[in-house]
């Protein structure tokens, strides 16, 4: 597996002079303190971009100047252009960049994370190869020099479990319970965006929303099993400082989207596995749309034999002596990929394939 380099210096690679028929798109709102690193990082590509579009959202730091001087020293490159907006938003600048690209594919990056030497010659050479939409790669979750000094055990475990997810089937399968494809990997075929539509400027994750139309819409992604994105933790990340980022808005996004989810596995009737927080959560809210319900499911000694909504609450061996119905869907929510993973498997012990049960949080 590759690892990611930090070095502005890549020992051991040649700078490719040829360039792909790429554009990068990177916004930017005051991160003069991590930009340097990000930019650096494109210049020490083993394969440089056609064009880089930088958004300078609104920035009152040195984002402005450090921009001009990478436009002023590397203008002969490639194609850089600068697009100023007024503080208008991620998804916005986002959508203005979009419309500033001219290439047939763009790679994302965000201000605070860094490419490895051979993100965008392995994408490319990925993306150049069949009829996958979007390239992702896997990534290294640390704190660089320019962080704050903190240590998140969450960051990290998401990183383990994004990086475990990689054909198109199991990441269109996990963005019930997170997004596994995180946003400054991408490497998107430009007319796939605009077919998908601009992000949406309502406060919910832009990317988060933006992909569960992706894959709605039948398009496939795939990810390569190389750390190529260092993506740099601190505590004015967007993701950890904006309420757009907040759990509940993620669980907003699924609510949109998983009775249209549930309508393509042409199943007739849901059964529940779990009734804690999470379990009662995804109860209510698909009860909202009218499915059959065949019962619910938990292993909580204390919940079975209670009642639920009109339900009696069965213990899984009870669930396993009558469920037999190629028209039923499991729908597993629990709170733990531990729990999860143990459902799953008690899932395919008793005979069901993966088309029969799906895990959400």
């Amino acid at each position: 597996m590759l690892a990611i380099s930090n070095d502005k210096i890549v020992k051991g690679l040649e700078i490719m002079s040829v360039k792909g028929p790429f554009s990068v798109l990177l916004p930017v709102r005051n991160g003069g303190v991590f930009l340097q690193d990000a930019l650096d990082s494109i210049l020490t590509q083993t394969l440089l971009p056609c064009e880089i579009v930088l958004i300078d959202d609104g920035s009152t730091d040195s984002t402005g100047h450090l921009l001009n001087l990478f436009k002023k020293q590397n203008d002969k490159k490639f194609q850089i252009k600068i697009v100023r907006t007024l503080g208008v938003g991620i998804a916005s600048a986002l959508n203005t960049g979009m419309e500033h690209v001219s290439c047939d594919w763009v790679a994302r990056l965000d201000a605070d994370d860094i490419c490895a030497p051979r993100r965008f010659e392995l994408q490319w050479t990925a993306a150049s190869g069949g009829a996958v939409d979007l390239w992702s790669c896997q990534i290294t979750t640390n704190v660089n020099k320019n962080c704050d000094a903190i240590t998140n055990a969450g960051m990290q475990r998401f990183g383990i479990w994004s990086n475990s997810i990689l054909s198109h089937h199991a990441l269109e399968r996990a963005m019930w319970i997170d997004s596994p494809l995180p946003h400054p990997t991408w490497f998107l075929r430009t007319a796939t965006w605009r077919t998908v539509g601009p992000y949406s400027l309502e406060e919910i994750p832009e990317d988060y929303e933006w992909l569960h139309r992706f894959f709605l819409m039948g398009f496939k992604a795939e990810k390569i099993p190389a750390n190529l994105i260092l993506w740099r933790d601190h505590s004015t990340r967007l993701t950890r400082t904006h309420a757009a980022y907040a759990d509940d808005k993620f669980v907003e996004v699924k609510r949109r989207f998983v009775n249209q989810r549930l309508k393509t596995t042409g199943k007739t009737r849901l059964w529940f596995f779990g009734l804690g927080p999470t379990g009662k959560r995804i109860f209510t809210m698909v009860m909202g749309f009218g499915w059959p319900i065949g019962g619910v499911v938990d292993v909580s000694p204390k919940r079975i034999g209670m009642a639920w909504n009109g339900f009696e609450i069965q213990s899984p061996v009870s669930w396993s002596r009558q469920w037999r119905s190629e028209s039923d869907l499991v729908l597993i929510g629990v709170g733990t990929a531990e729990q999860r993973a143990a459902c799953e498997s008690f899932c395919r012990e008793n005979g069901l394939s993966e088309s029969e049960y799906l895990a959400l949080s």
